[in-house]
């Protein structure tokens, strides 16, 4: 799970200035169709992130464990749009380095689809192996 949680910070860092001027765009453009194709877009990405999740679909403990992919991943990017492509100024108090914002994701993600949290060290353990490389 951080594998992917760190994927998306990742993603949403490296490509904050275009993200940030699309979510607008598409948030604020005139068109009802225009809007509704960028929430399809959107929400098809979402899924196609959740398929990464399925395997994993029987250790959960949530009692839909399709719903709660979608909406753990949901809260997730929600996260993400709000503390890297929002106006810092707006929300005083919540910054954190990447890896803080990583562990604190990937929290929010496991205990939402109701899989086992890490035990203290072990999300810092998994970075130092990112960061290896294995």
């Amino acid at each position: 799970m951080r594998w992917l949680v760190a994927n998306l910070i990742g993603f949403y860092r490296h490509n904050r200035r275009i993200l940030r001027a699309l979510h607008r765009y598409a948030r604020t453009h005139p068109d009802p169709e225009f809007r509704a194709e960028a929430a399809a877009i959107n929400a098809e990405s979402l899924r196609l992130t959740g398929v990464l999740l399925e395997p994993y679909r029987d250790q959960m403990s949530h009692p839909d464990p399709e719903r709660a992919i979608r909406y753990g991943l949901l809260f997730a990017t929600m996260a993400l749009r709000e503390t890297i492509l929002g106006d810092e100024a707006q929300r005083p108090g919540y910054e954190l380095a990447d890896d803080d914002l990583e562990d604190e994701l990937t929290r929010l993600v496991l205990g939402y689809l109701g899989l086992p949290l890490p035990e203290p060290g072990d999300l810092e353990q998994g970075a130092a192996k990112l960061e290896q490389g294995s």
